[in-house]
This record gives C-alpha cells, sequence and structure tokens, in this order.
C-alpha cells in the first residue's frame, strides 16, 4: 500500500481506519481497461452518473432502461412506522419489546440492523418463545416455517423472496456506509452528492422480502433516522411513484393505529392480517394505496444540481485514470 498513499485519503475516529482513494482506481487495471465491452448490471442507475462514481469508470455508458411509461416494481410493500416515544440509548430494548408484542409466534420474519452491536441487542432481548437464526444458520432459516434471523448491514445481495419471508423489520440504516461518506455528508455539508445513494439504499432494504410483482411484504420501519427519511416529502419525492404511495399510505395506517385505544394490540392485528392475506385487509389497504398514487403527479423535472452532477462525473474521474 505505501506506494499508493499519496493517492489516497486517511480518515480516523476512535473505533476504525480508513484509507481509500475517493473513487476507485478501477482503470488502473490492465484486465479491465482492456476489454472490448463491459456490462454493469443495475435496478437503480440513478441520475447523477453515481454509478461511475462508484465503479470508478469515466467511459460512456450506453443505458439500456425500461420504457419512459413503465417504473421498477419489486412487489407490493406494506409499511408501517410504529412511533417509539423517549428513545434513549436503550432503543434498541424498546424495539424489542415492541416486537415481541407484536410480532405473531409463528410467523418467519427479517429484522436487518445497521451494525453488529445491534443485532447482538436485538438476539439478546429478543425472547427464546421465537426460533432465533443467525447468518450461519440461513438455510436453516429458510428451510423453517417460522422464526426470526436477524441480521446486520444486509441491505443488499441477499433476499428473502415469496414465502422465506412476508415481515420485515428496518432497526435502522446506515445513511453513511464508511467514515469517508460520513465525512462528506457531516463535516464539509456534501450530502447532496449522497442523496441518490441513500435513496437506492432505502429501497433496497424495503425490497429484501418482496423480489417479484407477485411478492409482498409487511415492512416495519423502526430507526429514527430512517422514519425521518421516509416521512419527508423532499426526501421521499424522487422514489418511484408506486413506493411513493405505500409509504404515504404506511404513514396514514400507522397514524390510525397510534390514535387507537391500544396502539399495540391493533398493531399486532394489522401485521398479522396484512401477513396472512386476509381479504378484507388487503382490500382496504389497496384502495388506500391506488388513491395514493391517484395524487400523484408526473412532474419528471430533475432539480438543475443532478445534471450539474451528472456532467461533473467524467471531470471527477479523470486524474484517477492518469
Amino acid at each position: 500500500m505505501k506506494e499508493h498513499l499519496g493517492a489516497c485519503n486517511l480518515f480516523y475516529d476512535k473505533k476504525s481506519i480508513t484509507i481509500k482513494p475517493l473513487y476507485s482506481p478501477t482503470l488502473t487495471l490492465e484486465n479491465i481497461r482492456q476489454t472490448k465491452q463491459r456490462i454493469y448490471l443495475s435496478a437503480t442507475f440513478g441520475h447523477t452518473e453515481q454509478t461511475s462514481r462508484t465503479i470508478g469508470v469515466s467511459d460512456k455508458i450506453d443505458y439500456i432502461k425500461l420504457d419512459s411509461n413503465r417504473e421498477p416494481t419489486g412487489g407490493r410493500h406494506y409499511l408501517l412506522f410504529p412511533i417509539i416515544n423517549n428513545q434513549n440509548e436503550n432503543q434498541i430494548e424498546k424495539y424489542a419489546n415492541l416486537l415481541t408484542e407484536v410480532i405473531p409466534i409463528k410467523t418467519k420474519a427479517v429484522i436487518l440492523t445497521k451494525n453488529n452491536r445491534d443485532r447482538d441487542l436485538f438476539n439478546a432481548l429478543l425472547p427464546n418463545s421465537f426460533k432465533k437464526f443467525d447468518i450461519s444458520h440461513i438455510q436453516d432459516f429458510y428451510n423453517s416455517e417460522d422464526g426470526i434471523i436477524v441480521l446486520s448491514n444486509r441491505y443488499d445481495g441477499l433476499d428473502f423472496e415469496e414465502d422465506l419471508s412476508h415481515l420485515l423489520v428496518l432497526s435502522d440504516i446506515a445513511l453513511a456506509t464508511n467514515l469517508q461518506e460520513r465525512f462528506l455528508s457531516s463535516r464539509i455539508n456534501a450530502r447532496i452528492l449522497y442523496r441518490e445513494q441513500i435513496q437506492t439504499r432505502i429501497i433496497q432494504a424495503i425490497g429484501r422480502a418482496s423480489r417479484s410483482e407477485q411478492d409482498y411484504s409487511v415492512v416495519i420501519i423502526l430507526g429514527t433516522d430512517l422514519q425521518n427519511q421516509l416521512q419527508s416529502h423532499n426526501k421521499v419525492s424522487p422514489f418511484p411513484k408506486m413506493i411513493q404511495a405505500e409509504i404515504n399510505t404506511g404513514i396514514q395506517l400507522s397514524s390510525n393505529i397510534e390514535n387507537s385505544d391500544n396502539p399495540s394490540v391493533n398493531l399486532s392485528k394489522v401485521i398479522e392480517s396484512l401477513t396472512s392475506r386476509n381479504k378484507t385487509a388487503i382490500e382496504k389497504v389497496e384502495k388506500q394505496i391506488n388513491e395514493e398514487l391517484s395524487l400523484l403527479n408526473d412532474d419528471k423535472n430533475q432539480p438543475d444540481y443532478l445534471e450539474k452532477l451528472n456532467r461533473s462525473a467524467k471531470y471527477e474521474l479523470k486524474p484517477r485514470l492518469q
């Protein structure tokens, strides 16, 4: 490494050190640079050439996209936003207590956490009345008829399609995945660089348990940062219209639950009815989603900064290739 430190940045905090270039020097590798054709596959390319930054390639990329009147879909998502008051250092304990109250014992659920500490806390706090699995026993979870698996920072690359699980819990999501992103976002006010990236992570996280047009999942959103992201109109408006409609419906449904006489009991009933595909409950929620969808306009105009970020990508990457 020592011969290349001049091209890297160094970031450190009390727990870790990160040494890396701003962007991956991909095309300094002969076997990649000399290829005649390279194919990149993604469901979320965005509008700012962030894909080029991620893979470290400034070459012109020809995009093959869906027709303009179509949007990608990953099945139906029934989102719920339980309100956890007085959050403090014991918030995972509060989350675990809530889930113990509202998740049916005989169900299959996936809990995604943003770090190993939260994962271990969930495993310690959830009662043994639940069958509990970890990543080393994921095949056992697949084969089991019920149980809970708690996974750390697995917001992409791992799917729970069809009957592998219809219940997903997001305890929170790491909006910055490394020290470099955290520095650029929080210290020099460059969060705008990662806005699309954050959007992509959230969409990927929501879709872990619904992977086809016929699939569905109930998604319980617990984390404060994640709830704030999804309940902000400005941050949600760039999302696909169907996901916006699902989010808006989930916010309204959750508000009704919170204002009821017994929120925990009613939340449990809603989770049970949606995961078991109760006809009356499904028809009511589907009607609300379609109504929310009809209220969204088709304005595809993007903010000016997106085009500027798109044009600047080739200049940002060029010094790494010399």
